[in-house]
């Protein structure tokens, strides 16, 4: 059965919203748990460059397992796969580009 235009429209905008919401999820979940424990290492407990770094990538790393667990349960393995190594490019980009900014000394 094949769908309308209006209705394939509407699923990518619900889609588009999903992954949006679940970046938010995975960006404030690591942002917490990066600023805790920058606070347990005896820092000053605060949002810098580095909890934002590990916030990014906790969002990218939750967008990724989450469109790859729905690829799953489709059975679009290649999907799945193609979800996982584009979420690993976007962490380690991450990486990188953290690792060549300048950061203050402690």
């Amino acid at each position: 059965m094949k769908r309308s235009r209006k209705a394939k429209k509407r699923a990518a905008k619900s889609l588009s919203v999903n992954k949006t919401n679940d970046f938010v999820r995975g960006f404030v979940a690591c942002a917490l748990i990066a600023a805790l424990e920058r606070n347990a290492q005896g820092r000053r407990a605060g949002f810098d460059r580095r909890v934002l770094c590990r916030a990014t990538q906790g969002g990218i790393a939750l967008v990724a397992g989450v469109a790859a667990g729905h690829a799953t349960q489709r059975r679009e393995y290649t999907t799945a796969l193609t979800a996982t190594v584009v979420g690993l490019a976007g962490v380690y980009a991450t990486d990188r580009l953290m690792k060549t900014t300048s950061l203050p000394k402690e």
